[in-house]
């Protein structure tokens, strides 16, 4: 991603800010695919994160959108069952939207 943007002649600073942003769309989707979940398995979605399989609450690390999904290749740190490629494909389109609408205002 960083290699595009030197190339469309970003500075620095655009550089910053567009990272910024789809951290923060990362973030959203994760939130967004989680919610989603809960409301599906009929949670309260302000509880804590846990895994669906061994209902073990998810650590801090456990939760960084998109690096921990391929740190722990898509699966449970605790029970190793798999999380399926949707979570990590909402996270990286949201992140990409983020970085789309960003470019577009900047």
């Amino acid at each position: 991603m960083l290699p595009i943007l030197i190339m469309l002649g970003f500075d620095r600073m655009n550089i910053i800010w567009a990272i910024y942003w789809c951290v923060v769309g990362a973030v959203l989707g994760s939130g967004a695919i989680t919610f989603y979940y809960r409301i599906k398995a009929h949670l309260p979605p302000w509880e804590r994160s846990m895994c669906f399989a061994c209902h073990h609450k998810l650590g801090i690390l456990d939760l960084v959108p998109v690096l921990s999904y391929i740190g722990l290749r898509g699966r449970c740190r605790y029970c190793g069952t798999s999380y399926g490629a949707q979570t990590l494909l909402v996270e990286l389109l949201s992140a990409l939207a983020a970085l789309i609408i960003y470019l577009g205002v900047a």
